[in-house]
């Protein structure tokens, strides 16, 4: 009965540290959500997310709309990581300055057991154009930024 006991009792503590675990890696990827609407506003054309091997085209073009109308707007674009959550997100700001995002939900490489998130805002350069450009772990291409004078 006590090793019956025991044994159900460590079930029950892996169980919730499995569970505690992907409710953090989850939260994590919540961060760059508010981020993206942070910087667009929530009134911004919203692209959508393209999930790991998803396709880009409907993200792309809705993100291109809203580019040629000037307006707000944000999209993501989950991709391959190694040992984390990676993803990448462009968004535009109300005040009309594209921004692309970089996102890793662990830059630790594992060691910590909460993680070690880090969301960097790239502003674009000023002014900008926007070509679709390849990225592992999609089906198509993700809208990136590079300098006018760039080719």
């Amino acid at each position: 009965m006590q090793l019956w006991n025991f044994t159900v009792r460590i079930a029950i503590t892996l169980l919730s540290l499995w569970v505690h675990s992907a409710n953090a890696q989850e939260r994590q990827s919540d961060q760059l959500d508010y981020k993206m609407v942070e910087l667009a506003g929530v009134r911004a054309v919203n692209c959508g997310r393209v999930p790991l091997h998803g396709d880009t085209k409907a993200a792309n073009d809705c993100a291109l709309r809203a580019l040629s109308g000037k307006r707000p707007f944000r999209v993501r674009y989950d991709l391959q990581g190694i040992d984390s959550e990676v993803a990448y997100a462009l968004v535009r700001t109300p005040g009309g300055r594209l921004n692309e995002i970089d996102f890793d939900s662990d830059i630790s490489g594992g060691r910590f057991p909460q993680g070690a998130p880090r969301i960097t805002v790239k502003p674009c350069p000023q002014p900008t154009n926007v070509r679709l450009s390849d990225k592992l772990g999609l089906r198509g291409k993700l809208p990136t930024c590079f300098p006018v004078h760039e080719k």
